[in-house]
């Protein structure tokens, strides 16, 4: 197979066997597309010619002593003569060999050229040698099991099954933090590589995933390994793991929008005054100074939580919680206790989405947590003394303050 567009073929194969005037190289035919089946048919076509078949029977007549062994120099992706069927996929095949980490786990040999930019790969049973090349003995020679690896059923399907992984966390990370101009650019970038071109119909399919089918399957794709490479690891912490972090259900779809905006607000020497506020708010969330507050952050998810209902046309607060995690659940609850046991109100409980009795205390709860018991102070003195050492203890006495004595009332 020769590369795509010699002598202005668009799938080009040439026939050492078959020399004319016109081809003294071999004659060079063409297939209709870079497809398994059809260069199959267009060289068994050919192969099965008479043209051909009188070609290689001349040339079967060679003395084979006049074969000249030369060591086997493998394969190379960027060489037409060895490179098979990674020739199209050159690019597609440096990327691979530069993130995998082949030269100490891969079973065949791997060996990078930086003067020509170029890999040189070994299979791990080569023969060491091979027949020299009679068209063009200063070409790249190549065993059988070296060439082999070339093959559409060698390691291709490797390099096909990296790639999808390599694309869809791109298209996944481009989706989640980035634009639509971004997303456009990248899928443009995508289906003008040759990759795309054999591999189309799965990449549509998979490029039909919504976020969060593609995120799971992105996450399934890259499992932990601590043995990959130095860029591997780079391309999964900045691409692949912050797109598994984040919850693509609470994803606006105009989350790059905002974080462009977020990012003026912050390089920018002036905002308005409302900007001010919300970056604010968002950063004592993000910086944790909020999570000794439970009840500002009761109250704000109550609040988030009544904006997206009232959005949807819903203006009562009771329903299911079916998105809302055991910790959001709890702080909404706490809060709402907090305040309707504060102000004896059990409208404003149900405001908070909680029963009329869910503000009930049980006196067991307040001793278990150490705790005042209020109305068994009115009747046991015993309760009422442990309540002032409990109130004591919790509120401490400015310096110099007079010692504290609870009055005998009993």
């Amino acid at each position: 197979m020769l590369p795509a567009g010699t002598h202005n073929k668009r799938v080009p194969y040439q026939c050492s066997v078959c020399k004319t005037a016109t081809w003294p190289g071999g004659k060079v035919g063409e297939a209709d597309q870079m497809r398994l089946s059809s260069v199959q048919h267009y060289i068994g076509r050919h192969l099965r010619s008479d043209t051909h078949v009188r070609n290689q029977r001349l040339a079967d007549e060679v003395i084979e002593d006049h074969e000249i062994e030369v060591p086997c120099d493998g394969i190379s992706p960027s060489d037409p003569a060895t490179g098979g069927a990674l020739v199209p996929l050159v690019w597609e095949a440096k990327l691979w060999c530069s993130m995998a980490n082949f030269v100490e786990l891969a079973k065949h040999s791997y060996t990078y050229d930086a003067n020509e930019d170029s890999w040189t790969i070994r299979a791990a049973d080569c023969l060491q040698q091979t027949q020299q090349n009679s068209v063009d003995p200063n070409q790249r020679h190549a065993c059988a099991k070296c060439k082999s690896l070339a093959s559409p059923r060698g390691i291709v399907r490797n390099l096909n099954r990296f790639m999808l992984k390599y694309w869809m966390a791109q298209i996944l990370s481009c989706r989640l933090f980035q634009g639509d101009l971004a997303l456009t650019q990248l899928m443009d970038k995508l289906r003008a590589s040759a990759y795309y071109t054999q591999n189309k119909k799965k990449l549509d399919d998979m490029m039909r995933l919504d976020n969060a089918r593609m995120q799971q399957w992105v996450r399934c794709s890259f499992l932990p390994d601590a043995q990959c490479s130095r860029k591997m690891k780079d391309f999964i912490d900045m691409i692949v793991r912050p797109s598994l972090q984040i919850s693509v259900a609470s994803v606006p779809s105009r989350l790059s929008d905002i974080s462009a905006k977020f990012a003026c607000i912050l390089a920018g020497n002036e905002a308005e005054e409302q900007d001010l506020v919300d970056v604010k708010l968002a950063a004592a969330a993000i910086s944790g100074r909020l999570q000794n507050h439970p009840l500002i952050q009761g109250l704000l998810l109550q609040v988030a939580r009544m904006l997206e209902k009232q959005e949807r046309g819903i203006f009562t607060m009771s329903g299911r919680r079916s998105q809302h995690t055991d910790l959001e659940r709890d702080l909404v609850q706490d809060a709402g206790i907090q305040l309707a046991v504060a102000a004896g109100n059990n409208a404003l409980a149900r405001q908070f989405g909680l029963s009329s009795r869910s503000h009930v205390i049980s006196m067991e709860v307040l001793e278990k947590n150490s705790l005042p018991v209020p109305p068994l102070s009115v009747c046991f003195p015993d309760t009422l003394r442990q309540n002032w050492v409990l109130v004591d203890q919790r509120n401490s006495k400015a310096h110099n303050a007079p010692k504290r004595v609870l009055p005998e009332f009993y």
